[in-house]
C-alpha cells in the first residue's frame, strides 16, 4: 500500500494549484515579494519550499507584504500618464501617442484603400453632419473609420454615456467632396 506524501519542494504549477490561484498570479506574487523566491533554481529545475510559502502567507515571515493584486485595485484610475502609472507604462503611452500622431501625418501621402473607397461611396446622399449609426455602413470597422477620420472625411462620434462605445459617424464637408469625386470617377470609368 502506498502512502501519499506532500512534497516539501514544489514547482510553481504545484504551488499555484495548492494556493488555488493561476500560475500567472503566482508569478506576480513572487515578483512583488508577496511569496518568497524559489529556493532551488538550477536552470530548468525550479522549486519553492512549501513551508516557507505557508509561513510567508500566514504573516510569520520577517517582513509581511500586502497582496499585490489588492494593492493594484486600490490605485487611482487615470486616463493619462501620471499618478498611479509606472514609468514604463507612461513611456509606452507616450510612444504610442507619438506613433499615432506620425501615422495621422503620413496617411495623407497614401492613396485611399479599397475599403476606404467602398465605405465612402455608401455615404452618397446622406449629407454633411448627419449621424450614421454604428453598423449601418457595410465594412466600416474601427480601423477604416480611424483612417477616414485621420483624413478628415469622417468624424467618429462616441456614445454620450459611454466614451468607449462608438455611436456612429458623421460625414464632413471634405468627406462629401471625396464621395462626389469617387462617384464621378466611378461613372467616368464605367463609360
Amino acid at each position: 500500500m502506498r502512502v501519499s506524501q506532500v512534497s516539501v519542494f514544489v514547482t510553481r504549477q504545484a504551488a499555484a494549484e495548492r494556493l488555488m490561484i493561476s500560475v500567472d498570479t503566482f508569478d506576480t506574487w513572487v515578483r512583488s515579494g508577496f511569496v518568497p523566491r524559489a529556493h532551488i533554481d538550477r536552470g530548468q529545475i525550479v522549486r519553492w519550499h512549501w513551508p516557507t510559502i505557508e509561513e510567508s502567507l500566514l504573516g510569520k515571515s520577517e517582513v509581511p507584504r500586502p497582496d499585490p493584486v489588492l494593492e493594484a485595485l486600490q490605485l487611482p484610475k487615470t486616463t493619462s500618464p501620471g499618478e498611479g502609472w509606472t514609468p514604463e507604462a507612461a513611456e509606452m503611452k507616450r510612444r504610442y501617442e507619438a506613433a499615432k500622431a506620425q501615422w495621422k501625418r503620413d496617411i495623407h501621402s497614401r492613396p485611399l484603400s479599397k475599403r476606404e473607397r467602398d465605405t465612402l461611396r455608401q455615404f452618397d446622399g446622406i449629407g454633411i453632419g448627419k449621424l450614421v449609426e454604428y453598423g449601418k455602413i457595410k465594412g466600416l470597422g474601427i480601423g477604416t473609420a480611424e483612417c477616414l477620420d485621420a483624413r478628415g472625411f469622417l468624424e467618429i462620434r462616441h456614445h454620450p454615456h459611454d466614451q468607449n462605445r462608438i455611436a456612429g459617424w458623421v460625414l464632413t464637408g471634405v468627406g462629401e467632396k471625396a464621395v462626389k469625386t469617387l462617384i464621378a470617377d466611378s461613372l467616368a470609368s464605367s463609360r
